[in-house]
């Protein structure tokens, strides 16, 4: 993604995520495709859905990855506070060093499994970019509400854990109904953030389950 270290992305424009998966997009598909994001890069594929840019899109697949007007509300509420507390450090924690240090001890439960690749992912990451980015989320800047009732133009589907230690699972539920995934949803026992990686098995023979039904 843009926010690694040399990938040229402009700070402070979130814009230039979504305009990173359109030109790879571009680049690489032929021809109408399903789509898989997880966290920020699901979010970057629902503003690309709501740009118009959809006819390739058969379909998106979010993982661990809210529905923006129903995260909007989230942070809104009480329920968000001891969710959201490494967007406080990363915008508050100035020095790279500590901030890695600070993101990597926070980790716990089975994502504990993935910290060796957390690390090295960490460790190539433009964090003035993330800052950048997580202080349009605190603003909801990403979240506009004149996005949040237009329609993706493809099915979407949800998959995340039931104790992700990012959110809650009031907050997924009420993005499944927002992104109206209906039964296209997968909602998996565990407190990972990555159960991409931490249950690959079961998440592909969602996913690839969900891609057969809407080529059906």
């Amino acid at each position: 993604m843009p926010w690694m270290q040399g990938g040229g992305f402009r700070a402070g424009d979130f814009v230039a995520v979504v305009n990173y998966v359109a030109a790879v997009t571009k680049a690489h598909v032929d021809r109408p495709a399903h789509f898989v994001g997880h966290d920020l890069g699901g979010l970057a594929l629902y503003w690309l859905a709501q740009t118009g840019f959809f006819a390739p899109m058969k379909s998106i697949t979010m993982i661990s990855a809210p529905h923006p007007g129903a995260y909007r509300r989230f942070l809104a509420s009480g329920a968000a506070a001891p969710k959201v507390q490494y967007i406080s450090d990363i915008l508050e924690v100035s020095d790279d060093v500590a901030l890695r240090g600070r993101l990597l001890g926070a980790f716990k439960g089975s994502d504990i499994s993935l910290i060796d690749e957390i690390a090295s992912a960490l460790g190539a990451t433009d964090l003035a970019a993330i800052r950048a980015i997580y202080a349009q989320i605190r603003l909801t800047a990403p979240h506009a509400a004149q996005l949040e009732t237009k329609p993706t133009g493809c099915r979407v589907a949800m998959v995340y854990a039931e104790a992700d230690p990012c959110f809650t699972p009031d907050l997924m539920q009420d993005s499944a109904v927002q992104f109206g995934a209906g039964d296209a949803t997968l909602s998996l026992p565990g407190d990972s953030h990555y159960p991409h990686l931490t249950d690959p098995a079961r998440v592909a023979a969602f996913v690839q389950g969900f891609w057969h039904a809407v080529d059906a």
